[in-house]
């Protein structure tokens, strides 16, 4: 145990200390994925937009579903909640990979290795925030105005760094160790976007004790956490048991990564 919390304030102090570096990387980073399309970056943008397009038809049209939730437009229900899993998606696809694609950083030159999978995450940050300050002037634009509860948009893109950080540098330190682990991911990914509710309200679920169990998942938090501040209207800090639970469960992910980090990161030049 105490050596978990020294391997974790090692991985934090290193990722403070290479800020400057892990920013400007990030950015490249962002660049060469798009690099040889015509579009470029745009298409960071695009594809999150086309999904909610495509969900908003599939619940619209195809299930015939409500045309407003909880007093909003559907399509604006579905928006908030739906860029928060893009950005957790991106992160357990792309950014658990983060060491393989970046092996050359880890076998061919002294390099801080534990801001490899911070940097994958940051990129991805970038374009969730944008995305998520797109929500806002669509809310605007929809005749909703600006809305107090929009402060609490910062916290919950903190608490959805810190997640994605943690599970980024997780699943990558694992991925490198084991390719199993990468062909499992695409599975849990699905998994987690049908047992969350992203396209479905939580509110729906009428027994108790299921409802208990969806909550345990820390996707469920930071999507109905996103549409309280856009839709529901609701502090955070009125569900504090909530977020005591969210936190608690980050600081446990975060022990277990250091720890797994500190088993394995020994071997990633020899295995990569």
């Amino acid at each position: 145990m105490i050596g978990a919390f020294r391997e974790l304030f090692e991985i934090i102090k290193t990722n403070i200390r290479e800020r400057k570096i892990t920013k400007a990387l990030a950015k490249i980073e962002l660049k060469k994925e798009y690099n040889n399309s015509i579009l470029g970056v745009a298409w960071a943008f695009i594809r999150p937009m086309v999904y909610v397009l495509v969900f908003y038809f599939a619940i619209r049209v195809g299930l015939r579903g409500n045309k407003h939730f909880d007093g909003v437009p559907q399509l604006l229900w579905l928006v908030p909640g739906s860029f928060m899993w893009f950005f957790i998606s991106n992160t357990i696809t792309h950014c658990g990979k983060s060491l393989i694609k970046n092996r050359h950083l880890i076998t061919k030159m002294v390099f801080p290795v534990s801001t490899i999978p911070v940097i994958a995450v940051c990129a991805e940050f970038f374009v969730h925030a944008i995305l998520i300050f797109a929500v806002i002037l669509l809310y605007g634009i929809w005749g909703f105005g600006l809305s107090i509860y929009y402060l609490q948009i910062v916290y919950y893109l903190i608490c959805a760094f810190v997640f994605c950080c943690i599970i980024a540098t997780l699943i990558s330190a694992l991925s490198a160790i084991s390719r199993d682990v990468s062909y499992l991911m695409p599975s849990v990914n699905q998994a987690l976007f049908w047992l969350s509710p992203i396209l479905w309200p939580l509110k729906n679920i009428k027994s108790h004790f299921i409802k208990r169990i969806v909550e345990l998942n820390p996707v469920a938090y930071l999507t109905e956490g996103i549409r309280n501040a856009f839709v529901y209207h609701k502090w955070f800090f009125e569900q504090w048991h909530y977020a005591l639970y969210f936190w608690g469960l980050m600081l446990f992910l975060a022990l277990l990564t250091s720890f797994i980090w500190s088993r394995t990161k020994s071997e990633f030049a020899d295995v990569l």
